[in-house]
């Protein structure tokens, strides 16, 4: 990870502990949802800067950036790369700002019950290698198999509402 951090006692700032990313604030580690420098971060009960996939306790996805770049742990906002498939999350609603969609439609572009984008018959559209790589994704899918339920992983979902549009344009690589 590329962040300028204070590396003396008492500092604010970013700070590298036992290979986790933590952030000061009056000689503390912030935890919970922080807004460093006009970007949103997640830091889980240790102070431990999150990246990937985070479900919030209302079952809202989110990503936050796991690219070890200096954008490491940003959350991430419009339709993003992730693992292959394309992704739409929140970037305008302060409220809900970086959720991910899902069962609906974006600018006439649907998503099904994993937030992929999909084609008017509801396959999902996949470039393998395309994007930032979890590693995780299928752990990711099984989590939500178990929250809602099915057994032996999702069906595709036609999605809600809108118009599909076919082919790979508005969605930059």
């Amino acid at each position: 990870m590329l962040m300028s951090f204070n590396a003396y006692a008492g500092a604010d700032g970013w700070k590298q502990e036992n290979n986790k990313w933590k952030y000061y604030k009056e000689d503390k580690a912030l935890k919970a949802w922080q807004q460093i420098n006009n970007k949103w971060y997640f830091f889980n009960e240790d102070g431990n800067l999150k990246t990937g996939w985070h479900l919030d306790a209302s079952n809202n996805w989110y990503f936050l950036d796991s690219s070890k770049t200096v954008n490491e742990g940003v959350l991430l906002s419009g339709w993003q790369w992730i693992d292959g498939y394309c992704y739409y999350f929140e970037g305008t609603d302060k409220a809900s700002y970086g959720k991910m969609y899902a069962n609906t439609a974006v600018s006439g572009y649907r998503v099904d019950a994993l937030g992929r984008w999909i084609n008017e018959s509801g396959t999902e559209y996949y470039e393998a290698g395309k994007g930032i790589s979890t590693g995780n994704a299928s752990q990711r899918s099984s989590n939500i198999a178990k929250k809602q339920g099915t057994a032996g992983g999702l069906g595709k979902s036609s999605g809600s509402g809108g118009l599909g549009k076919g082919g790979s344009s508005g969605k930059g690589g």
